[in-house]
């Protein structure tokens, strides 16, 4: 499902004020994009190990693939960051992302990068037992409204081609 294809009508059909209809995209943006990272970073974590019941299994497919194409690099950049603890994860996820949507572009290499990225740092912070699994969802959730903010600030640029290689965007966090 592509954020841009949100609804733009109530449950009766009927279109909503301009004022309502922009408060409800926002919200259903915003609950989507946290719905979506939190189960991708889930399934990476390995806490929904089957996929049974995935509602976006789709974009999850799409995240394994990049992070597993890009594992060394991801997990490069991962031990390159201070984290010592859930507040300083959300810290770093959020640095990450302003280095990434640096032009206020959003496109699918960037969030499928950026998702990759979200459950690359939550694996490491388990492994290094900088939170438990029990912290998992907390730090989806953080990162998925921090991922959200920057889709509201930036509906306008929403765009469906990737313009950059997925490299590309790895890079950009690197630098």
């Amino acid at each position: 499902m592509m954020l841009s294809n949100l609804l733009v009508c109530d449950n009766t059909g009927s279109m909503l004020s301009s004022k309502t209809l922009h408060f409800d995209l926002k919200m259903k943006m915003e609950q989507t994009v946290v719905r979506v990272t939190h189960e991708v970073v889930r399934g990476m974590v390995g806490l929904d190990a089957t996929g049974c019941g995935r509602q976006f299994s789709r974009a999850y497919q799409i995240v394994m693939t990049v992070y597993n194409e890009y594992k060394t690099q991801l997990d490069q950049l991962v031990s390159m960051l201070i984290v010592t603890d859930l507040e300083t994860a959300v810290r770093s996820f959020a640095g990450v992302l302003d280095k990434l949507f640096f032009d206020g572009q959003i496109n699918c290499g960037r969030v499928a990068t950026v998702l990759a990225f979200a459950g690359c740092l939550t694996l490491h912070c388990v492994k290094e037992e900088m939170i438990s699994s029990d912290d998992v969802d907390q730090l989806a959730e953080a990162m998925g409204r921090q991922l959200a903010t920057r889709f509201v600030n930036s509906q306008h640029s929403l765009v469906g081609i990737p313009l950059l290689p997925v490299y590309e965007h790895i890079r950009l966090i690197y630098d």
